[in-house]
Parts: C-alpha cells; sequence; structure tokens
C-alpha cells in the first residue's frame, strides 16, 4: 500500500517537470523506487509501475523537445 502512495507522489512529480535537470532527478528517484515496488508487490506489478512510468515521463518531455 505505501509503494502505490509513493508510485502515485512520483507521478504527481512527473507533471511538475519543467526542465532537464529536474527531469534527471525525477528518473533518479524513480529507478529506486521502481526496484522498491517491483521487491515489495512483485514482478508484475513491478513491469506496469514500469509502463506508468515511462509514459508518464514521455509526454511531459516531448514538449521539452520543441523548439
Amino acid at each position: 500500500m505505501v509503494s502505490f502512495v509513493l508510485v502515485a507522489l512520483w507521478l504527481v512529480s512527473t507533471l511538475l517537470i519543467k526542465a532537464w535537470p529536474v527531469a534527471w532527478a525525477v528518473i533518479g528517484a524513480g529507478v529506486p523506487l521502481l526496484g522498491w515496488v517491483t521487491y515489495v508487490e512483485g514482478p508484475m506489478l513491478g513491469l506496469a509501475a514500469l509502463l506508468i512510468g515511462v509514459t508518464a515521463l514521455r509526454v511531459p518531455m516531448r514538449g521539452l523537445m520543441r523548439p
């Protein structure tokens, strides 16, 4: 249960990304969080968290690539 709350907070932080240094910090925080979720909840929910994280980071990054 705690892992889902932390993943939700991490997802909210991805919505606040405005610059690349912040994006790298969010990615850096997400990697150990993903490992912990996989360890605590199992590989299937870990894979689901990975897919959600990739999707959440991909959408805001498209806006940063535009001139």
